[in-house]
């Protein structure tokens, strides 16, 4: 049990935070065509953005090249964008067009912990 849920002021509290994350969680997975986490970085450049490696809602990973952004390891990004080919590692390479929203990995373990609760009741 994690200690916040076993202290009584703050566990009514941390319930209803955690079901506020669930809520924009959810609009979240609905917001844009492609979901990911970052899960590495392999380069950043200052004026021009990430290259690093994903992995979807569904478990797939790939690289990615995201343009003007430099979301961190963890963060969740939802974007519009393309498959192509990696100029130096021969790889498929997802290129990210636009991001149209970003959320941290807090709002997925709370969201996991919210849809326990609810599965108790």
């Amino acid at each position: 049990m994690p200690l916040l849920d076993a202290v009584p002021l703050l566990g009514p509290w941390r319930i209803k935070r955690d079901a506020e994350k669930y809520q924009r969680w959810a609009a979240f997975v609905h917001s844009g065509p492609d979901i990911f986490e970052i899960v590495s970085i392999r380069q950043s450049y200052r004026r021009k953005g990430i290259k690093g490696y994903a992995r979807w809602l569904d478990g797939r990973s790939s690289a990615i090249w995201i343009r003007n952004a430099w979301p961190s390891i963890g963060t969740f990004v939802s974007a519009e964008g393309n498959y192509g080919h990696g100029e130096h590692h021969q790889e498929q390479v997802f290129y990210v067009n636009r991001i149209i929203a970003v959320m941290d990995s807090s709002h997925v373990a709370a969201a996991r912990r919210h849809m326990s609760r609810m599965k108790k009741l």
